[in-house]
């Protein structure tokens, strides 16, 4: 949004709330025809708005309750997994909600009549649409479960395409090492021309091996082998194969010829059989492992001098995960299937497929095993015909995709079990393997068979329920709101409610003795599990041992006499950053440097205390004034915090990606369990970004192409995406922070604290600047 717009924002805001909350929309409709996005601005701020500030001096005065109401202030955490937010400002929707709530309660007793006429009206009216109904819904239905299942497909196909690509430039990096090149190099020219023996090939590749064990580390299941341009094998991992020196097989061939034109190729083993001739296996693996294939080249020469396959260091395993990630209900299933529709990734079904005869007793897993064909039973039910099971057709799905095809189809088909099922599919030509995501066809269509069977009995039983349940669930509302409130917990004296997250209430509370406005988080009854009871004790303890003025301030926290957990935490009066921007839009580089200064040195904090926030954003910092010092930080929620290397981190450690994708360091993209405080470098150069240009610099319409594009676009310098002038020093700090690679940005928290405070303006931000800032914006 333009400049201008945004005073525009503020006008409309600032005229907005002279009036009664139930006249707003009518406000914005009146001045807000044609601008949608100022509609939306205006709409977001005055959900946020309330009359009082969050430190008012207390005892107040009771609010007249004909005022608009509201909260002023909200924090929000958009992360991939949902995390109660650490936030003490009120959630704009639980006070509508209680109104509501109240509202219904009052209303229900007094027109309890006419309720049941509008009741027995509403079920006449559906019953006698119910034919259309019975069609509208399947429509709907067919066209949710293609959205569901097309996107999931989507997902995973970009998912694979840069865990993949990642592993390849992993395995590229060793095959640029100058020491491996030259080892090739050496004993290709011992073989090149010449008929070597296979012990002598092995001696000669002696260093080879070195180089290779050298690279590998501590992994010690890697596997490798080399062949030539001649396709001859010249090196494996086994010192005395006895096929070194051998040629290529036919199949060996068509895929070395590829690698020694120089592309990189993924080899899923199936019974084509392997590379080179004359190779039989010590034992038949009743696993085998996906390998990965890249060129070596030598200096100024064009083209490859050999073909390096690495595997044995957990390809599969993490292809597998991918996969397994992807499948939902019980039911479904989502798997990878090659050229000769056989499985690359395991079954979920693998006791069923014994127990019915699909896979040998002999066959522990079904990857590489089981052909994707129709049984043309139900073998969840029916005993498999006696039939060649090679003259079985593919499924509907692997037909398609293996003939390249993408679609999908919600008519039903039989998959491999013979089961009916619903699904969607798509080759993968860089990587010659297709995905296939499926679910149970009555899975897929529950909903419609309860009202195919109950028809119009059934609309007046869900008409009556949903009146006995809305009466049940205020009744319930109201028990559990009695329940849960507190108006002494511990030696604070509880005022109201004014936040709700996930897993906790958040109230407003004074100390008894001090009489110190405090914000009160409590977990919520139904949420005392252990699991939740570890995190939320986790995030006090990692909370309260920070002591810098710059991050929110834990007081203490214990059990209430009910049993339920709580903190005391500072009450925070002020606006986010990102309320900020929605306000008044990009900042000033000078106010940008000392807002990022500021968090530096909370960061630099618990960097010290060898903790990584894990969440910077501009939602997670707010802005203040306190003790006539404006624009005072606070960064809030490190609930998300890790300790670099600890017992303690590893038993709450997660293999799910947690975060605000925008603000995701790439390394946590690739390793969600990375934590290293250069992480935290990252997001801070993000949201440098965001305050100088008010945008993020990596878009996305979803969150996967936002992750897709952070790991593929190289940063970007603010200057570059902004008219307004940066200072060179503040510019480049901002762009390198960014930096794909963490060796390639700042090294430590403070050293990007120095630089900034090196930054030289010829108008600085000063307090008085602050001041008529904060004084322009609440008149």
């Amino acid at each position: 949004m333009a400049q201008t717009d945004h005073r525009r924002v503020r006008e409309l805001f600032y005229e907005a709330t002279k009036l009664p909350s139930s006249q707003w929309d009518l406000f914005l409709d009146k001045n807000c025809q044609d601008d949608d996005d100022s509609r939306r601005a205006v709409r977001r701020l005055l959900d946020h708005h309330v009359d009082d500030t969050l430190l008012s001096n207390l005892p107040k005065k009771p609010r007249d309750r004909k005022q608009r109401s509201g909260p002023k202030t909200i924090v929000s955490s958009d992360t991939l997994a949902s995390f109660d937010s650490s936030i003490t400002e009120k959630s704009s929707s639980s006070k509508a909600i209680t109104g509501i709530v109240r509202s219904v309660t009052r209303s229900v007793t007094k027109k309890q009549y006419r309720l049941w006429l509008i009741a027995l009206a509403m079920v006449m009216a559906l019953s006698l649409a119910g034919f259309y109904v019975d069609r509208t819904l399947r429509r709907l239905t067919v066209q949710h479960n293609k959205e569901l299942l097309t996107t999931l497909l989507e997902q995973q196909s970009t998912a694979i395409d840069i865990w993949l690509d990642a592993e390849f430039r992993f395995v590229e990096t060793w095959a640029r090492s100058e020491d491996l090149i030259a080892e090739v190099a050496q004993v290709d020219s011992i073989v090149l021309g010449k008929q070597p023996t296979a012990k002598e090939i092995s001696a000669a590749g002696s260093q080879l091996r070195i180089v290779m064990n050298r690279m590998a580390g501590t992994k010690n299941s890697l596997r490798y082998a080399f062949w030539n341009r001649e396709y001859r094998e010249i090196a494996a991992t086994k010192v005395d194969l006895p096929v070194l020196g051998n040629g290529a097989t036919d199949f060996g061939a068509q895929v070395l010829s590829r690698v020694l034109q120089g592309e990189r190729m993924l080899w899923l083993q199936t019974s084509k059989g392997f590379f080179t001739r004359g190779y039989v296996p010590d034992s038949v693996s009743s696993r085998p492992d996906a390998a990965l294939l890249v060129p070596v080249y030598r200096e100024n020469d064009p083209l490859p001098i050999a073909a390096m396959l690495v595997s044995g260091f957990g390809i599969q395993d993490r292809f597998q995960s991918i996969m397994d990630r992807a499948s939902f209900t019980d039911s479904g299933e989502t798997y990878a299937i090659d050229k000769d529709g056989i499985l690359i990734t395991e079954s979920r079904f693998v006791p069923h497929l014994h127990a019915s005869g699909l896979l040998p007793a002999d066959k522990p897993h079904s990857a590489r095993t089981l052909r994707v064909t129709d049984p043309g039973v139900n073998t969840l039910i029916t005993d498999l015909p006696d039939t060649d099971p090679l003259t079985w057709p593919y499924t509907l799905s692997a037909g398609m995709v293996i003939r390249g095809g993408s679609g999908s189809n919600f008519d039903g088909y039989p998959d491999y079990k013979g089961v009916q099922v619903v699904g969607a599919w798509g080759w993968l030509e860089k990587y010659n393997f297709g995905i296939i995501t499926e679910i149970d066809y009555e899975t897929a269509f529950e909903a419609m068979t309860p009202m195919r069977q109950t028809y119009g009995g059934l609309l007046g039983l869900c008409g009556l329920a949903g009146f006995a349940g809305l009466a049940r669930s205020v009744w319930l509302e109201r028990a559990r709101l009695k329940a849960t409130v507190e108006k002494e917990i511990g030696p604070y004296s509880i005022e109201r409610q004014i936040g709700e997250g996930g897993l906790a209430f958040v109230y407003l509370a004074h100390h008894s003795l001090l009489k110190r406005p405090t914000a009160i988080k409590q977990l919520k009854p139904e949420h005392l599990t252990a699991q939740n009871l570890l995190r939320f004790e986790r995030e006090v303890q990692l909370a309260s041992s920070l002591k810098h003025p710059n991050t929110i301030e834990i007081y203490d926290y214990g059990r209430t006499p009910k049993g339920n957990f709580y903190c005391a935490m500072e009450y925070v009066d002020g606006i986010t950053l990102q309320t900020m921007l929605d306000i008044d839009g990009p900042q000033p580089p000078e106010r940008v440097t000392w807002l990022l200064i500021e968090v530096c040195r909370s960061l630099r904090e618990a960097h010290g205390a060898e903790l990584t926030h894990r969440d910077i954003k501009p939602q997670n910092i707010m802005i203040c004034n306190r003790a006539n010092e404006y624009d005072c930080v606070k960064v809030l929620d490190f609930g998300l915090a890790r300790e670099f290397d600890t017992e303690a981190s590893r038993a709450t450690d997660t293999r799910i990606l947690i975060g605000t994708p925008m603000y995701i360091a790439p390394e946590r993209i690739i390793d969600p369990t990375c934590i290293d405080p250069r992480s935290d470098i990252f997001s801070l150069g993000v949201l440098g970004h965001v305050l100088l240009v008010g945008r993020e610099p990596h878009a996305g319409v979803d969150s996967l192409s936002i992750l897709s594009n952070t790991m593929s676009s190289a940063p970007i310098h603010p200057s570059d995406a902004t008219k307004t002038f940066i200072p060179e020093l503040l510019d480049d700090l901002v762009w390198r922070c960014q930096a794909r690679k963490p060796a390639d940005r700042f090294q430590s928290i403070q050293e990007v604290l120095d630089k900034l405070c090196n930054i030289r303006f010829d108008a600085p931000w000063t307090q008085d600047r602050a001041k008529s800032w904060w004084e322009t914006i609440e008149k």
